[in-house]
Order: structure tokens, then sequence, then C-alpha cells
């Protein structure tokens, strides 16, 4: 029977080009397209679940026979050679895989699609057998000579495609992996909890069928485990969720997280050594839906040590900024996604919303926090554009907004890749 009542969403967007988002990403990038495995790139995934707000565990579902309309930003990374339709995959959890299921369509920078169930939803574009080869290899402990890393998982994430494979090494280390043929890839090996990556330079893969050998991946320690408890403005756990871990002053992303049933997390947090004071912001949510912390200051352990935040961690409303976005010459850029980034910042967290009918857009930050010389990209009718201006935001207190006015935009000639 039709559902009356208040709904809570729960829905995050995954930037696939985004390396920390590989993390949340459920099974491998491969699935199922009719009848048959292949691996694909992806162009953007979506969790999207609906529930009773009334009631903890009341999934809902769309009626039999009715559709529900999935659309997505495609990464600017990816966006030149975005194909005009790709296939829309759902992750299924009892195979543990991925299912080809209807199509989506490329409009402006965005991909949009009709799906019948709520799940995990994926753009993916299929990678077909004559467009694979091999890198091998061996993993090593502390230097090329060393003792072979045992198990360790080895990720093969594309470069120039948004993508990634997995394997294991065996007891010599030795590894063989399957990537997208004549592309750029970097590799990374990962170990337990107490151990960190190694990371490989860009590799260029070899042609469709090749096999090539790279260069002994050394595996050393540099992380410590930042853990504790994260609840919600009414003091309820944040159950069951994920977010980020920026730097309260600069934004730069410092880790990521997720939480179990009762809002406890564990993190791993790469580090210098230096066991530095910080002081981060936890953010949970997904564009106007995102709740903030105030600032948890610490001061690093060393490498290998695990740091518990004793206090649990408040997570509400964050300060919202409006304003209305027009192009040099006074039209609205309407119904279009924005992006906003930090210039010559290194590695800060991009910010993005959409903006409505009247280009009227409303993006949340962290209560009282401060970006500097930021700017704002847009695609919109089929042409890029930036902010004519850097520009600062300055988020309000918690639950309040400010208005910037107008944000003016002009042609982009040479976008910036993410």
């Amino acid at each position: 029977m039709p559902f009356t009542g208040t709904v809570r969403a729960e829905m995050k967007y995954f930037d696939p080009t985004n390396a920390e988002n590989l993390e949340a990403f459920p099974g491998t990038f491969s699935g199922i397209m009719n009848g048959q495995t292949t691996a694909f790139e992806s162009y953007g995934f979506i969790s999207a679940k609906f529930f009773d707000n009334a009631k903890a565990d009341s999934p809902l579902k769309l009626a039999p026979g009715k559709t529900a309309e999935l659309k997505a930003p495609i990464p600017w990374a990816l966006l030149a050679n975005a194909p005009a339709t790709i296939p829309l995959w759902y992750y299924d959890e009892v195979q543990g895989t991925w299912i080809a299921e209807g199509t989506a369509t490329k409009v402006g920078n965005t991909y949009e699609g009709e799906v019948s169930h709520f799940t995990y939803w994926n753009f993916d574009h299929p990678i077909t057998v004559s467009d694979q080869s091999t890198l091998q290899g061996y993993v090593k402990w502390d230097s090329a000579n060393g003792a072979p890393v045992v198990g360790a998982q080895l990720v093969a994430t594309g470069v120039d495609y948004a993508g990634y494979t997995r394997v294991y090494t065996d007891n010599d280390g030795y590894f063989s992996i399957s990537v997208k043929a004549n592309a750029q890839v970097r590799l990374r090996a990962y170990l337990g909890q107490n151990s960190t990556a190694a990371n490989s330079p860009i590799i260029n893969t070899p042609a469709g069928g090749q096999s090539n050998t790279v260069s002994t991946l050394v595996m050393t320690d540099d992380s410590f485990i930042l853990q504790g408890r994260i609840l919600n403005s009414d003091n309820t756990p944040f159950a069951s969720g994920w977010g980020d871990i920026n730097k309260s002053v600069t934004g730069e992303q410092y880790g990521s997280f997720s939480t179990d049933a009762e809002g406890y997390f564990s993190a791993r947090i790469y580090s210098n050594g230096s066991k530095a004071a910080v002081s981060v912001t936890f953010t949970t949510g997904y564009h106007g839906n995102r709740k903030y912390s105030n600032p948890v200051s610490f001061t690093e352990p060393a490498i290998g040590q695990v740091l518990t935040i004793t206090n649990p961690i408040i997570v509400g409303d964050g300060g919202m900024i409006s304003a209305i976005c027009k192009d040099n010459n006074g039209n609205l850029i309407t119904n279009a996604w924005v992006n906003f980034m930090q210039e010559g910042g290194g590695g800060q967290q991009e910010m993005f919303t959409e903006t409505d009918s009247s280009g009227v857009m409303v993006i949340s930050g962290a209560p009282n926090s401060v970006l500097n010389n930021v700017r704002a990209s847009t695609y919109f009718n089929e042409t890029s554009y930036i902010s004519q201006n850097t520009f600062t935001l300055s988020f309000p207190t918690a639950g309040q907004t400010t208005n910037l006015g107008v944000i003016t935009f002009i042609v982009n000639n040479s976008p910036v890749k993410k």
C-alpha cells in the first residue's frame, strides 16, 4: 500500500576520481552484463536508500511498475570523454557483484537514468577483454631486496580512467594483475591494520594482451589509527554512516571514516611521523544534508600507534551560504552543478551543489569556518564556465544562512581537470 509519513533519505554520491571514495566502493570494478563478467570503469556511483522516519529499520521500496529518476554529476576529469549513454549497474548484495540494468544518458555535465529499486547504483563503461593487459611484480618489506610481503592486497587504480582491479600477493610477494591496456595506473599495496600502503609512480600499461614487469613495491609504516565515537546532536549514535575528516583551518582532507551501529569509528591516518598538533572537523552526509562537528584538537601519536578521542564527537547542522549564479551577460545559470575549490590549496576538500530553476544555489560548511581564494566552476548549456573572480566563503553559525550575492561566471576556454 502507498506510504504516507515522513521519509528519511540516506543518499551519498561518490566521485571515483577521488581515491578516498574507492575505500567505500562495494565489490570490485567488474560486474555481470548479459550473463558475462566484464571489467568496467566508473563515471560515478551513488548509494540511495529511503526509510520510514518513525521506524529505524523500515526500508521503503518503489511500487511495482514505478521508477525513480537517478541523476549524478560526471567528474570533471572524466567529462571530456564521457560517452553519450552509459550502462547503469546495481550492487547485488546477495551475489556480491554488480549487475547491469538499464542505461543513463549524458545531459550537460550529468548522467540521468531511471531505476526501479533503491541500492548502490553505478554509472560504468565496460572494458572489453581486448582492452586489458597485465602488470606483474613483487611487494617487499623495507627495500627491494627485503623479505616478501605475503597476502598483501594489491590494487591498480586508473589515472586516466575511473576503475580499479585487485589481487593478493603469494608466498613470494609476487602479484599479477589485469589493467586497462594503453592507459595509466598507480599500484598500491596494503596489509593489515598496522602497516600502510606501498605506492608506485604512474605506470603506462602495455597494449592489449601484453604483460609488463614493474619495479618492486616497498612497504613501510607511515600511519596511525584514530578512533572514537560520533553522535548526532540529539546524542543518538551516528550509526552505520561515513564521512570525511578535514583540517579545520585549511579544509585539507585528513582522512575518512565509517561508523558501526553504535557510532564508533577507527580511521587510518597517514602521517609524516612529526607528532604534530592538529585540529580537525568531522563531516558527514552529502550536499545540503551535511553535518559538521566542532573542531577536534589532538597531537598525532607515533607511527603505528592508536589514538582514542575519549569525548564523543557531536555532529550537527552547518552554516549555509546562498548565491545567485549568472554568466557575464547576466543570464541565469539554472539547474547546473557548481563546484568550489581553493586555488593553490593543495588537496582541500571539494565542495559542490546545484542551482535551482532561478539560478539560486545553497552550500553548507562547518559553522564559522572560512575558506579563502575559492574559485567556482560549472558546466551549463554545453559550455564550461569558471567564476570571474576568486572569493571567500565565510560560513555563519550553525543553521544560519549568509547571502553571497551574485557569482558571475565567464567561459573557461581551458578547463582545469580536478
